[in-house]
C-alpha cells in the first residue's frame, strides 16, 4: 500500500478501470471478454456502484480492485500496461482504513471502530458509516423465547446488541467484516459457542442438496426455492 498514489485528475484510477469493465459487463458465467464474468460479476458491479457514487473503498475493497484489475488486464489496456501502473497504481479517492487511529481530546489516539462489551450486550462504537448501519439493524433474531435486535443508544452515540448463542455469530460478522478492534471476550465465547455447538451440529439431506442444520437450540434451513421454504414455514407453524 505504500506505492499507492492518490490523483483525482489522474487519466487512469482504478475506479475508472472497475468502472469500464462494468460498462460493458454482459453478466457471463465464463471469461468472454465482455467485462466481468462469473463470481465476480456482482462484487465487480458493486465496487463500480461505489466508485460512481462517489464513496472510496475501503482498503479491503481496494485490495480486491487492484486483483480485479490484474485479472481483466487484457479488457483494460493489456499486460504490459497494467503491469506498469500496479507498480504504482492510482486511486481517485484515498482508501479508507478501518483502523486508522483518530486523534481525541488530550493528544491521545484510540482505533476509529471499536466493539467492547457492558455486562451481556456488544458495544459497537465508531464513526457514522451508512454501510456498518445498514448491516447492524440487519442483526436480530430469538434465543431460548426472547426476541433481540441492534438498538441505537442516542446518549451515548453507539449501537447496542445483547449478546447470547445466537446473536455473537452476527456480532461477529459485522465485526470482522468492518475492521473493528474486538474485546478479546468475544472471540474467547464465540470459540466456546462454536466447541458447545459443534457436538450437537447435524446435517439433513433436503430437496437435492439443500440442507438443514441444528446448531445448539437454533434451526438453520438453507433453501434456495422460495415456495419449499414457504412450505417448510408453514409446517413449523402448524406444528406451535
Amino acid at each position: 500500500m505504500s506505492n499507492w498514489k492518490v490523483d483525482p485528475a489522474a487519466p487512469h484510477t482504478v475506479e475508472g478501470m472497475i468502472c469500464s469493465l462494468a460498462g460493458v459487463c454482459d453478466g457471463a458465467r465464463q471469461h468472454d471478454q465482455q467485462g466481468f464474468s462469473g463470481a465476480d460479476t456482482e462484487f465487480g458491479h458493486s465496487l463500480a456502484n461505489r466508485a460512481q457514487q462517489g464513496r472510496p473503498f475501503t482498503l479491503k475493497q481496494a485490495q480486491a480492485a487492484l486483483k480485479l484489475v490484474n485479472k481483466y488486464r487484457r479488457q483494460i489496456g493489456g499486460t504490459d500496461f497494467v503491469k506498469t501502473f500496479l507498480e504504482q497504481p492510482v486511486f481517485k479517492l484515498a482508501p479508507l482504513d478501518p483502523n486508522a487511529p483518530v486523534q481525541v481530546a488530550g493528544g491521545c489516539s484510540k482505533p476509529s471502530r471499536r466493539l467492547t462489551s457492558q455486562d451481556k450486550t456488544a458495544v459497537f462504537e465508531f464513526p457514522y458509516s451508512p454501510e456498518v448501519v445498514a448491516d447492524l439493524k440487519q442483526i436480530r433474531g430469538e434465543h431460548k423465547g426472547d426476541r433481540y435486535r441492534a438498538q441505537w443508544e442516542p446518549t451515548r452515540k453507539v449501537w447496542l446488541v445483547p449478546v447470547n448463542e445466537a446473536s455473537i455469530f452476527q456480532i461477529m460478522d459485522v465485526a470482522e467484516r468492518f475492521g473493528f478492534e474486538v474485546e478479546a471476550r468475544f472471540t474467547t465465547y464465540l470459540e466456546r459457542v462454536r466447541a458447545k455447538t459443534e457436538e450437537s451440529r447435524m446435517h439433513l439431506l433436503l430437496n437435492d442438496g439443500q440442507h438443514v442444520t441444528l446448531a445448539g437450540d437454533t434451526l438453520i434451513v438453507s433453501v434456495d426455492n422460495a415456495a419449499i421454504l414457504k412450505e417448510i414455514e408453514d409446517e413449523l407453524n402448524s406444528n406451535h
